[in-house]
């Protein structure tokens, strides 16, 4: 308080900005103090000012409440924020007050500070004591948003019209009150308890009376909401998907209540039912249709994956056409469909899992609704474990079989989840988890087009596969390579080795190369290499066969490294 008077006073005595920031900062007594700021201090301060050296120079100030013929007037905002005991910042704003006749202004949310005591003296009395008038201010929502609206910079004209045409929508969010004057409070919410005893039934009461609050009505998170949200409504957009007033009214009630931290790992549920709370701030406007959980983990960790939001984008794309009650149930959460589509649907579906006729992400979606069909005891058939982990199998060895490589799946499931599954469920997604791991199809992918390549053109199979990624060396690629070197002239055939050896000598080090397949397809290519070169032999074609030993050189020489390999990480 007195630093802020001292830098008030030199402002009044004419002191310039750079020094009276200096004069804001004054602390100890010391002669570099007083040779900068030293001429613009009070008089019965500098006279001290060389003979005190270790001294605090705020010990030695009395304010006024007049500076220059003008009234000071004592402004503490944010009063509730305050780090020190309320108690003892009351008990000060009332020196100030009473004793010393400062005229003050206290700002603050007196919700959060009804419940200070001063000995045994309460909030209540020690303001009727201290504070003669007082203002109540009631915010105009619908102008701050019109206000923010306004001036928010947005690249697309379509999306500023979205903004404009939901004020009342945002406006309700953002304020917690219907147009109407009504309070979301007191809407019922969806997961209100209807079984339990009364004792459970008043805990949840109390505590949807302690969410409810601490509502939040923060301007900058509206604010970060609003201008984050185009980057979703952009991209969402380009696939020609509505993104409409549902999706808006979704993201803007996470953000709020994230930043509010209201959304928070449930101790049973971890972040799986994080929605819990949305429902009771804002009932009619989050729905986790409308929301991508991409865009979730987008809002919790500020990582933007643009592959796992395009692969969700196009699950939401399908999930919208679907019709018939197996389609919804496919590609929908359990707790998103009604009752009696899920007993018609969710038998068909099962089958289809047995018969590993879903795909990849609808498995993940699958055992997602068998922990939510256990968590909310929704009725569904029996499940037999043996008998998904047999289709999901199915799915992986035709996709394998195809050469088709899925992009990366935005159906996953957090480590830190791995709790609230059952044993059964948990090992089904870990055949999935390691697909993506290991890459399995990609390296499936490559093998393919390595055999591919040089059926037609070794040169362009070495080429093109040099950069490209595989996790071993099959039978195959034994096959195809032997067959590619034999049909070559001389003059490829003195180039092949070292292309090959280039090529696969630096697989040999990676760590994701599978050591005992690599092994087993190059001594597979040795051994044909030996018999062409017999033949080569008995042809008396001496100059081939030199260049097939050279070749069976340079495999030799590929199985001693990756064999050493095996060796060292063994000791």
């Amino acid at each position: 308080m007195k630093k802020e008077w001292i830098a008030a006073w030199g402002a009044e005595k004419g002191v310039s900005q750079e020094n009276s920031q200096r004069l804001n900062k004054v602390g100890d007594i010391t002669k570099k103090i007083f040779s900068t700021v030293g001429d613009f201090l009070p008089d019965t301060v500098k006279n001290i000012g060389n003979s005190i050296l270790s001294v605090n120079i705020i010990d030695f100030i009395s304010i006024a409440p007049i500076i220059e013929n003008k009234k000071v007037i004592l402004v503490f905002d944010d009063l509730e924020r305050a780090n020190m005991s309320k108690g003892d910042l009351l008990g000060c704003i009332n020196d100030y007050c009473e004793n010393q006749h400062f005229n003050t202004i206290v700002v603050a949310n007196e919700e959060k500070i009804n419940n200070v005591t001063i000995g045994e003296i309460s909030y209540e009395e020690i303001k009727e004591k201290i504070i003669q008038r007082t203002v109540r201010h009631i915010p105009d929502y619908t102008e701050i948003i019109k206000g923010v609206i306004k001036e928010l910079s947005c690249r697309h004209a379509k999306y500023k019209s979205l903004l404009q045409d939901n004020i009342e929508n945002i406006t309700t969010i953002f304020s917690g009150t219907t147009a109407d004057g009504v309070s979301l409070d007191n809407f019922v919410i969806a997961q209100e308890r209807r079984f339990g005893s009364r004792e459970e039934k008043e805990q949840d009461e109390q505590r949807r009376s302690s969410i409810l609050k601490r509502r939040p009505h923060n301007i900058r998170s509206i604010k970060c909401a609003l201008q984050d949200f185009e980057r979703v409504y952009d991209r969402m957009s380009k696939e020609q998907i509505n993104c409409n007033e549902k999706w808006l009214c979704s993201y803007l009630a996470y953000v709020m209540a994230f930043r509010a931290a209201l959304v928070e790992e449930n101790e049973r549920y971890g972040t799986l039912l994080s929605e819990e709370n949305l429902s009771i701030l804002y009932p009619g406007f989050y729905n986790s249709k409308y929301i991508l959980e991409s865009i979730i983990k987008w809002i919790r960790t500020g990582e933007w994956n643009s592959e796992d939001i395009d692969a969700e984008i196009k699950y939401v794309i399908d999930r919208d056409k679907a019709m018939e009650p197996k389609d919804i149930v496919r590609t929908h959460r359990i707790i998103d469909i009604e009752e009696e589509v899920i007993e018609k649907g969710f038998p068909e579906i099962l089958q289809m899992a047995y018969d590993g006729e879903l795909t990849i992400d609808e498995y993940v979606n699958f055992i997602q609704n068998s922990y939510l069909a256990r968590a909310y005891d929704a009725p569904i058939p029996d499940i037999e474990w043996h008998k998904i982990r047999t289709g999901l199998k199915t799915k992986i060895d035709s996709l394998l079989q195809q050469g088709i490589e899925q992009s990366h799946t935005r159906m996953y499931i957090s480590n830190d989840q791995k709790q609230y599954f059952t044993e059964d469920e948990w090992d089904t997604y870990e055949l999935i988890s390691q697909m993506h791991e290991k890459s399995i199809l990609m390296f499936n992918r490559n093998r393919k087009r390595y055999v591919q390549l040089m059926k037609q053109n070794s040169g362009q199979a070495f080429s093109e596969s040099h950069n490209k990624r595989f996790d071993y060396f099959s039978h195959e690629m034994a096959e195809v390579t032997a067959d590619a070197f034999q049909n070559e002239d001389n003059a490829s055939k003195c180039m092949f080795p070292g292309y090959f050896d280039g090529m696969w000598d630096h697989y040999t080090s990676r760590p994701d190369v599978e050591i005992e397949k690599t092994v087993d397809g190059f001594k597979e290519l040795k051994v044909r290499l030996e018999l062409i070169q017999n033949g080569y032999k008995k042809q008396k074609y001496n100059i081939a066969a030199k260049h097939t030993e050279t070749f069976i050189n340079v495999v030799n020489k590929l199985i001693e490294k990756v064999e050493d390999k095996t060796e060292g990480s063994s000791d």
